[in-house]
């Protein structure tokens, strides 16, 4: 019997099936709007909170994302919205919520113009480190 054929007698077995092809579709991403603050840790309900109406509101807004970092004594979140807008509406739930330190203000710009802010945050690891 060949390799093909046992794969395929397996596989009946089994109900595994072999990928041979698939479409991936994209999104263009010029136009954006972020903003990235830290919050203390004293916040971290009322952050959860606000996580979880985002959460809901993004259901229906693709193009709405978070990063979300718990870390230490600092929650750090970074808002994207893939589209200029004033005040995206799916993060209204964070905006009663004090926070620490604005690390980037809201900025309507391009992916570029985040990744160069991103980059000039004074950060305990350098950004210039390449690894070997």
């Amino acid at each position: 019997m060949s390799y093909q054929q046992r794969l395929f007698e397996q596989s009946k077995l089994t109900c595994l099936g072999i990928v041979t092809a698939y479409t991936l579709y994209t999104r263009p991403l010029y136009e954006t709007w972020y903003h990235v603050v830290t919050f203390s840790n004293e916040s971290n309900a009322a952050l959860f909170a606000a996580l979880y109406q985002f959460q809901q509101a993004a259901e229906h807004d693709p193009k709405a994302n978070i990063v979300f970092t718990l870390s230490g004594n600092t929650t750090v979140v970074g808002f994207l919205y893939a589209d200029h807008v004033a005040r995206p509406g799916p993060f209204s739930g964070f905006t009663n919520i004090t926070t620490s330190a604005t690390l980037i203000p809201p900025t309507n710009g391009t992916i570029k113009e985040l990744c160069i802010a991103i980059g000039s945050l004074d950060s305990p690891i350098s950004a210039k480190y390449i690894p070997p």
